[in-house]
């Protein structure tokens, strides 16, 4: 640690502020090692988005003697079967911690049913943890005007028969 000696030539009462800093450095020593990570939480934020970008909270609980930084990815299929990625980010989780990885999926337009595939790899051997989730999205501002414009073509249908009719035939 770090840290700035705070002042000592103060004669009335008062406040001090003195800072300090510290590294904490990650080292991994040979020897017995237990390696496991368990995945508490796999989800997306909203269950309904309107529109993109689409974020994920994942949370993994490190259960090892040894620091672990899991890296992996999510796989996004929509309701027809077409595939994106996004990555997760990585960051070191120390033993017996849970730690929060975000990730973001930066697609704007979204509509239908998506799924979303999890794979994080962690530890010297590559261990493995799969989950899945669920989310479904839907542009309602633009649904709402297209089906606004339905209902009106539907009420006006028959109008509008005749003016093409007249426009075509000139009378």
């Amino acid at each position: 640690m770090f840290s700035t000696a705070p002042r000592k030539d103060i004669t009335e009462t008062g406040a001090v502020v003195s800072q300090e800093i510290g590294a904490l450095i990650l080292v991994k020593i040979p020897g017995d090692v237990n390696e496991k990570a368990l995945l508490e939480s796999f989800a997306s934020q909203k269950a309904f988005y309107m529109s993109g970008p689409a974020k994920f909270d994942i949370r993994v609980k490190n259960e090892s003697t040894v620091h672990l930084k899991p890296e992996g990815t999510i796989i996004i299929k929509d309701m027809f079967g077409k595939k994106d990625a996004s990555y997760v980010e990585s960051r070191n989780i120390l033993p017996d911690a849970t730690r929060k990885l975000l990730s973001t999926w930066n697609k704007k337009f979204l509509i239908g049913k998506y799924t979303a595939n999890l794979t994080l790899f962690y530890g010297e051997s590559n261990q493995v943890i799969y989950s899945s989730t669920d989310f479904y999205a839907f542009p309602v501002k633009e649904g709402a005007i297209i089906l606004g414009v339905l209902i009106i073509l539907f009420f006006l249908r028959k109008r509008l028969f005749r003016a093409i009719k007249a426009l075509i035939t000139g009378r």
